[in-house]
């Protein structure tokens, strides 16, 4: 599960999961994702029609800092790649504004 304990929305979220195996590491992008967002825990009345407007705005491709988390998963694979994989998470966050050429 990502979970984005920064300051900033993060966006652009790829997932994979490095295997190992016998013919050497490889890296296997992840089967899919769902964000779970933290807006289930505001009370009823600031929802009032509330939730669809904002899951709308915040799509999977986003995780702000009060969502709950991304879980994700991959495809099945074989148990003998499985030990010494792990997870490889990348993302764009809020604090990387603007380019080089942006700063005159």
């Amino acid at each position: 599960m990502v979970i984005n304990h920064g300051r900033y929305t993060i966006t652009g979220i790829e997932t994979q999961l490095r295997l190992a195996g016998g013919g050497g590491p490889s890296l296997v992008l992840s089967a899919g994702s769902e964000r779970v967002p933290g807006t289930e825990d505001l009370d009823a009345k600031l929802r009032d029609d509330m939730p669809g407007v904002l899951e709308g705005m915040m799509h999977a491709g986003r995780l702000t800092p009060w969502d709950v988390g991304l879980p994700f998963w991959s495809n099945p694979v074989a148990a003998a790649q499985l030990p010494g994989g792990y997870p490889v998470v990348r993302w764009t966050d809020g604090a990387r504004r603007g380019g080089a050429e942006d700063r005159e």
